[in-house]
């Protein structure tokens, strides 16, 4: 009985070590063809190498008619925005390079930026560099539950319209939520921040849950609302 107790452990493991060397791993260009092309993007344990550029700002750099597009700009806001229709999926992924949908080019002084039309789910994943999500807008429900972050996690001016979901993510370096709008919901239960939570200015509607938040740094949440009230005042009452 020991024997085979012993067998059998043996080919679990061996299961998990073929599964783990088994992890695929793409290219980011083929994640943005797809955005581009406004097809489904749905990923499940991959490691994703090369920068994710929503904005597309490398791929427009490197147009050989940039500066003459460049020019049709507006320059009264010097901004360029998309709109991403595809729905998005990653679960159990690593992300080896930037996931972005912002990007300021210190050269032309234009910022360009990402929204998101459709669902948009990162569960359970690491990202490994930078995450930048300042100014985008989420339509549909957002979910980066049980995700790490290594470096700072931008969401500055970000607007989730549906129920922004992050609990159990776990983030290494400061976590920018600065003048965020959450029209229908939060949800930063068992979270973990490392450094600083930035709030200051933010908005949140809805149900917010912050149960057992870890939060081993700084938090700023001055001016911050909750339904209205100042951040204080809603914890005073919700208890």
């Amino acid at each position: 009985m020991q024997k085979i107790t012993t067998i059998g452990a043996f080919c679990i493991l061996m299961l998990f070590t073929i599964n783990a060397l088994a992890q695929k791993t793409i290219s980011s260009n083929e994640i943005i063809e797809k955005a581009r092309r406004g097809e489904p993007i749905t990923y499940d344990n991959v490691i994703i190498e090369g920068t994710v550029d929503f904005t597309f700002y490398f791929e427009k750099k490197n147009e050989e008619e940039f500066s003459r597009k460049r020019s049709k700009w507006n320059d009264s806001n010097n901004s360029i925005e998309e709109m991403i229709s595809s729905e998005i999926v990653f679960v159990d992924c690593i992300f080896k390079d930037g996931v972005i949908a912002y990007y300021h080019d210190d050269y032309t002084e234009f910022t360009f930026t990402a929204s998101f039309s459709k669902v948009v789910v990162f569960k359970n994943c690491k990202f490994e560099e930078e995450s930048a999500f300042k100014y985008s807008d989420f339509r549909e429900k957002t979910d980066f539950s049980g995700s790490s972050f290594d470096e700072e996690a931008l969401f500055k001016y970000a607007k989730f319209y549906d129920y922004a979901d992050f609990h159990q993510a776990a983030f290494d370096d400061d976590a920018n939520f600065k003048y965020a709008k959450f029209k229908n919901g939060l949800d930063f239960s068992n979270a973990s921040f490392d450094k600083d939570l930035n709030l200051k200015y933010a908005k949140i509607d809805g149900d917010f849950k912050s149960d057992n938040m870890d939060i081993r740094d700084d938090l700023d949440v001055k001016y911050t609302e909750i339904n209205g009230e100042s951040f204080s005042k809603y914890l005073l009452k919700s208890r």
